[in-house]
């Protein structure tokens, strides 16, 4: 069995707090994640409340240079129920 892990900037990554565990078990569920993470809504306060001084390009540039701090790395779960 094949697990899926994000991490943030090389350290292991939850990007929910609701779930369990960071672990995904498909490649769509962890690209999902790291996409909810990326997006307007994840915008940092101050760009939001300061929204005039910033154009566009500004808050596209924020965004993609967000979407390149996050990896996902697959593991395989052992017989023994570890990861490997």
């Amino acid at each position: 069995m094949k697990l899926y892990a994000i991490y943030k900037d090389g350290v292991l990554y939850k990007a929910s707090y609701d779930q369990n565990t960071p672990f995904y078990e498909t490649i769509k569920g962890a690209e999902a994640a790291i996409k909810s993470q990326t997006n307007r809504r994840s915008l940092p306060y101050d760009m939001i409340e300061n929204r005039k001084q910033y154009t566009e390009k500004d808050i596209q540039d924020y965004l993609e240079k967000q979407k390149k701090r996050y990896t996902i790395v697959e593991f395989s779960v052992k017989e023994n129920g570890t990861i490997g």
